[in-house]
């Protein structure tokens, strides 16, 4: 068992959960025209995508729980990490659905 911030989630294959990087971007729209400037800060930010097993309230909680950071306890560990993402949900029975947890770790 699994949760991030007490929202507790079953990770459905432990040791699938695909950790990668991702380059620190921002866009800045210029006012007054139609420019938009993409800043590169040279940094680079761990990531997590985890799927997981989780019933409705559980998928709501964590929609609720997007773009907040809290403690992430999953198979490989303890971590500060910060939900970014929860993809849409698949039904796969009974009470339970199937969705993706996109980190970024603190």
């Amino acid at each position: 068992m699994s949760s991030f911030k007490g929202i507790a989630f079953v990770e459905e294959r432990e040791g699938t959960a695909l950790p990668g990087i991702e380059e620190d971007i921002t866009a800045t729209h210029i006012p007054g025209g139609n420019t938009t400037v993409l800043q590169y800060s040279g940094k680079t930010i761990p990531t997590l995508d985890i799927s997981a097993i989780v019933t409705k309230a559980e998928y709501t909680s964590l929609i609720s729980a997007c773009a907040s950071s809290g403690s992430l306890v999953a198979y490989h560990g303890t971590r500060n990490a910060r939900l970014s993402k929860v993809s849409p949900a698949e039904w796969v029975g009974h009470v339970l659905f199937r969705t993706r947890l996109f980190f970024y770790l603190l």
